[in-house]
């Protein structure tokens, strides 16, 4: 009988301990739950956090690649209009021009360029100055007479120079050294000639060889002279 009674009891307790069980796990799980929500929570709260960050440094990034953007095209066109504005770079592209044009490659241009090796900068052609020193560079001033232009020429031409420019710049020869400008065009062939720059092929008689002849070449260059000095005449009348 009392081993009856004490599985009875048994039975009858077993009911309670199993919902005392569950409910434990049911609290656990809750409790789990609450956790996992708290730092789900978190988790997707950081991430927006780091996502607005993210997105105001990519705001900040975009407009600075904007204004550099915006900057470098300021700055090529502002180069754009200084190239396009200032004469004398306009000069020295059309100096490379002609050259490009007129010169045979692998020859050599002497210029009268007062020193600025931009106006040597040719493509395939090579440039010197004129006048220049035994080491190459511009001599630093102008000869003193058609007699020394004459010679340096000469000495130029020995060492292999095939071309003689006078960029616009450099037109007051013309008018300075007489003697020079009338044996360039008696004894060598200009090959170019416009408001911008002149070009002769130096394939002449030396100085000493050859005759005086006045063609029509030479005559036509005269009138060239004349037309500089009535030019520069007219403006020292009216300073």
């Amino acid at each position: 009988m009392a081993s009856n009674e004490f599985e009875q009891r048994t039975a009858a307790a077993r009911p309670t301990v199993q919902r005392e069980n569950i409910a434990s796990e049911i609290a656990r799980l809750c409790e789990t739950e609450s956790s996992v929500r708290a730092q789900l929570m978190d988790a997707i709260g950081a991430f927006e956090e780091a996502s607005r960050r993210l997105q105001s440094q990519l705001s900040d990034l975009s407009r600075d690649v904007d204004e550099l953007r915006a900057s470098g095209q300021d700055r090529a066109a502002g180069a754009s209009a200084r190239a396009t504005d200032d004469p004398y770079r306009g000069l020295i592209r059309r100096v490379r021009e002609v050259v490009q044009t007129i010169v045979p490659a692998g020859a050599i241009v002497a210029v009268v360029s007062r020193g600025d090796d931009d106006l040597l900068d040719f493509d395939g052609r090579e440039g010197w100055h004129f006048p220049r020193n035994a080491d190459g560079v511009y001599a630093g001033y102008h000869p003193a007479d058609s007699d020394e232009a004459l010679a340096h020429l000469e000495l130029l031409r020995a060492k292999g120079a095939g071309y003689l420019l006078f960029p616009s710049t450099a037109f007051w020869w013309l008018d300075h050294y007489v003697d020079f400008a009338a044996h360039l065009t008696s004894r060598h062939t200009r090959i170019w000639g416009d408001r911008r720059c002149m070009v002769f092929g130096l394939d002449g008689q030396p100085a000493e060889q050859a005759p005086p002849p006045r063609g029509p070449e030479q005559r036509g260059f005269l009138r060239l002279i004349e037309r500089h000095r009535h030019r520069n005449a007219a403006r020292s009348a009216y300073p």
